[in-house]
């Protein structure tokens, strides 16, 4: 399928260029942040436990049209 990807903003907005308009399925993982001698790295482990981060299971499916598209908020249950 069509991919793309992006990371929200501290007010968990985000924005993404695709190549082509086309339906795609959003999935979420939120990595832990971990600390090691004095640097920041994100580590491989899910905070959502891996609860929305599969492509067969989508948070949610959209139709991306040409020229800019503005999405629904998308609001997930912690585990």
């Amino acid at each position: 399928g069509q991919q793309g990807s992006s990371r929200t903003n501290k007010d968990g907005s985000f924005s993404l260029t695709v190549q082509r308009p086309g339906e795609y399925a959003i999935t979420v993982f939120w990595p832990k942040v971990m600390n090691q001698a004095g640097e920041s790295f994100e580590g491989e482990e899910d905070q959502l436990q891996s609860q929305y981060s599969d492509p067969q299971r989508p948070v949610q499916t959209v139709t991306i049209q040409k020229g800019e598209n503005a999405l629904k908020s998308i609001e997930l249950k912690s585990p």
